[in-house]
């Protein structure tokens, strides 16, 4: 089957409605005249497999499914088998026993070679919690691996799976009035998150199925064992289950790392050391000063203390924000990737995505608030001075309309008269705007004004405001946006960054390296079709921004890219926290992607970046 009908496939089941031609050729790339095309030359190829692909006298394309079992058969590796692997995942780590591929294949009402990809694609899943698919020849295969792990799989895959409201409530009631009488505070997405893992404890321990292997702690956590043991006694009770003694410090794992640690609490001086190498790792890496951030430095060492023990134990913690965290906060993410690092080099700990999108938000706020501060800075030093001849009456109109056609801030507009502009500090200011001409030279542009603000004195006042424009965004030039271009993968397109800004870093190949380091610890597609590459951690001598809009897609990492944003700030760039929000802003919004396609240049993408 061929992919452009994949991607047809997936983009209507997603939708679960019929699109316009048009619609479809603009979110795949492909003309109409060839989607059309591809209609009617896959159409027997698709009924053999369960679906046809019917376009209406109106052009609608719908998809139609006769057979689902073929079907998903044949998209057993797209989100139509995902609802299939989860059956599978489920039904394997119920069973202590093996069973063969083709008694699963029948149970499940699909082909053996359909059930041969989803195991596969259930492997892949298993790798993830260190558990392993075992095969043993005329029994079938089986779930390998500790109880510990096969609960988390459980949790973390399985989401949904064990729908009972009255068991969950039950277990919320228990949970939230002996954490209550203990006076532990966890957040409310970790109490429903820990509800889930003790109703899963309850169902396995029925089950007979017991964490068996040891677990270790390296202290003792008394407040947090103290309710460990009271909620295994009041599951058993409520529960009717003899939870063994054993499951405490599964149970206390949990606990801690769950546990919501507020400014009285005691942090631990490890922690605190790894906040500050973090962050000193940053100032290095990314050229960002963050160590003297009070705050950031405190609730960074309060989300680390838990989320160590989280990474050490492997207890996952899904972020509800994960996408838009990827997708909106780019510089945060990046600095997040470095703390990763840090700790892995301390602990030997690898951080995922998730617990790597937590780090982000708080990188971001941080970030948000550096760049409120640069602006409040920068609004200081955006002071201009009016000088009129003709009365205070007169400069109070004049301010009012530099206000209101200009956007111009009128707490920054001060007065002054032309007699005493000698002996005045100008240092302030970035221009004088006068309706008489000024018989000497001064530090900073002098705009000869009328005191109607007639056409003329508009014209040279917008002249000036946009030339200072340009010069905050003096990296966008026509040359930087490359439209209408044609890449087969990946790979062709960092090469052809790595060429085009090699210049600005100690060398081409250097930098091409660093883009695919980033591009391993973490894909940078963000999707709306766009892409932001960027290097690991080197930084240019000069910022630098490139814009591909390509002809046709390339696949990137998990999905289809057109818009292919790079852009790398120097260190000392006072602008580069704006250009990157502005950058992520536009790709984000579909409407200013679709302008910058429409118009492809530097007046376009710095308006959409402003907007």
């Amino acid at each position: 089957m061929k992919d452009s009908v994949k991607e047809i496939v997936r983009i209507l089941s997603a939708e679960n409605a019929a699109l316009p031609v048009q619609e479809l050729a603009e979110r795949t790339g492909f003309t109409p005249r060839y989607i059309r095309q591809i209609l009617k030359e896959s159409a027997p190829e698709n009924r053999a497999e369960g679906f046809s692909l019917e376009s209406s006298f109106r052009r609608d394309v719908r998809l139609i499914i006769h057979d689902s079992s073929a079907f998903s058969a044949a998209f057993s590796g797209s989100d139509a088998s995902e609802e299939m692997k989860k059956e599978v995942l489920y039904d394997l780590l119920n069973r202590n026993d093996y069973v063969r591929i083709d008694d699963l294949a029948d149970q499940f009402f699909v082909s053996r070679t359909a059930m041969d990809r989803i195991i596969k694609a259930v492997k892949e899943e298993l790798a993830g919690f260190d558990l392993e698919l075992t095969a043993r020849p005329k029994y079938g295969i089986r779930i390998d691996g500790s109880e510990k792990n096969k609960r988390l799989c459980y949790a973390r895959s399985l989401t949904g799976e064990m729908e009972d409201t009255h068991s969950e409530q039950k277990m919320q009631k228990a949970l939230y009035e002996i954490l209550q009488e203990n006076d532990y505070e966890i957040s409310d997405l970790n109490f429903n998150n820990l509800v889930y893992h003790l109703l899963i404890t309850v169902k396995r321990v029925h089950e007979n199925q017991f964490i068996m292997e040891p677990i270790v702690l390296n202290q003792s956590y008394p407040v947090q064992e103290k309710i460990a043991h009271e909620l295994i006694a009041r599951i058993s009770e409520d529960f009717h289950v003899d939870i063994p003694q054993e499951e405490v410090n599964y149970v206390l794992l949990h606990l801690l790392g769950k546990e919501v640690i507020t400014e009285n609490s005691e942090l631990d001086e490890n922690v605190m050391e790894l906040t500050h190498q973090i962050l000193e790792r940053i100032r290095e890496v990314k050229g960002i000063d963050l160590t003297g951030r009070f705050d950031l430095i405190v609730n960074l060492a309060l989300h680390l203390q838990p989320m160590l023990i989280r990474l050490k134990y492997h207890i996952p913690q899904e972020n509800p924000l994960f996408e838009q965290v990827r997708r909106e906060m780019t510089m945060g993410y990046d600095l997040a990737l470095v703390a990763g690092e840090v700790i892995r080099e301390a602990y030997g700990y690898d951080m995922n995505n998730q617990e790597c999108s937590y780090l982000a938000m708080h990188f971001s706020l941080e970030l948000s608030n550096l760049e409120s501060e640069n602006r409040s800075e920068q609004k200081k030093e955006n002071r201009y001075l009016l000088v009129c001849s003709t009365g205070r009456g007169t400069a109070r109109i004049l301010q009012y309309q530099l206000v209101h056609e200009f956007g111009l801030d009128a707490a920054n507009i001060d007065f002054g008269s032309s007699v005493a502009l000698r002996d005045r500090d100008l240092s302030g200011y970035r221009c004088i705007f006068s309706t008489v001409a000024i018989p000497f030279e001064t530090a900073i542009p002098v705009i000869l004004i009328h005191p109607s603000l007639d056409t003329a004195s508009s014209g040279r006042i917008r002249e000036f405001l946009e030339h200072e424009a340009e010069k905050r965004t003096g990296i966008i030039s026509d040359g930087q946006i490359i439209s209408g271009v044609q890449f087969r993968n990946r790979e062709e397109i960092l090469k052809d960054i790595a060429e085009r800004a090699g210049q600005y870093f100690a060398s081409a190949e250097a930098l091409y390296e660093n883009l695919v380091k980033r591009e391993e610890m973490s894909a940078t597609e963000i999707g709306n079709e766009c892409a932001l590459p960027h290097p690991y951690d080197c930084l240019p001598e000069q910022t630098v921004l490139l814009v591909y809009i390509l002809k046709k897609p390339v696949r990137w990492e998990n999905g289809k890219v057109r818009f292919v944003f790079f852009v790398s700030t120097s260190a000392d760039d006072p602008q580069r926290l704006r250009i990157i929000d502005g950058i992520t802003k536009t790709a984000c919004d579909r409407r200013l992607l679709k302008r910058l396609e429409n118009n492809p240049c530097a007046e376009e993408l710095t308006a959409c970046m402003n907007s």
